[in-house]
């Protein structure tokens, strides 16, 4: 027996082990969700060393976290890769940044940030997509369907102006929403912002804002921005 199958089961005497599950991500906002399960826990995380952020340069922090998943755990055919997502029992979602191959390729070493934590991003927010119904009169009477799972954000305003619409005084909001993960967004698409009370708490508002413009859906640990507007 080599070295390689002799040290194939180590990973089992690792402490602290948990089970989480693995979203890989196929597309903007659409991942497919793989539970990592073995008795006693799948995956270990652990803090980032002082060595290690010397390392990166500054790109790692002391909030990020190395999470150790074994090659022998993951379902055939996936492996973790930047801007995945580690989904902890507690439901926060840590995207992948960096992943490194360990020894003999038993160990995925994947680092990775809990972006809606960091960047305390308390609301949640979904993507809604019109049709082109138009009501008995030509008149546009869009469906809306959601695009992508919904991600954890905030929305903060930028300006405001008032105009006059169909003889009535209108006052446009522009606002920019900060995502935890990107979205296939487009011009004139909504996104239906819901915000709570307190965290997991009673619903304190619903609010859609049409969306103008869209940045950074490509950077892993960049939050995506969203231009919205509020016409009120």
């Amino acid at each position: 027996m080599g070295f390689a199958e002799m040290t194939a089961g180590d990973w089992r005497y690792w402490p602290e082990r948990e089970d989480v599950t693995l979203r890989a991500r196929t597309a903007l906002g659409v991942y497919d969700s793989h539970p990592l399960t073995a008795t006693g826990g799948a995956v270990k995380r652990r803090a980032i060393t002082w060595k290690e952020m010397t390392a990166s340069a500054g790109a790692y922090t002391s909030r990020d976290r190395a999470w150790l998943i074994p090659a022998a755990n993951l379902p055939v055919g996936v492996v973790p890769r930047p801007g995945d997502q580690v989904r902890d029992a507690s439901d926060v979602d840590w995207t992948v940044g960096e992943v490194a191959v360990g020894k003999f390729g038993q160990t995925y070493r994947c680092v990775c940030r809990a972006l809606a934590v960091v960047n305390e991003l308390s609301a949640s927010g979904r993507l809604l997509r019109p049709d082109a119904t138009t009501d008995a009169a030509g008149r546009p009477a869009p469906n809306y369907s959601q695009v992508g799972a919904p991600v954890r954000c905030r929305v903060q305003p930028l300006d405001g102006a008032a105009a006059e619409i169909d003889q009535r005084v209108t006052a446009r909001r522009a606002l920019a929403a900060y995502l935890a993960a990107p979205l296939d967004a487009r011009a004139r698409d909504v996104f239906e912002v819901t915000t709570r009370v307190s965290f997991g708490g009673a619903i304190a508002s619903v609010q859609r804002y049409t969306i103008k413009a869209a940045r950074n859906a490509e950077r892993i640990w960049d939050l995506m921005q969203l231009d919205l507007e509020l016409v009120a």
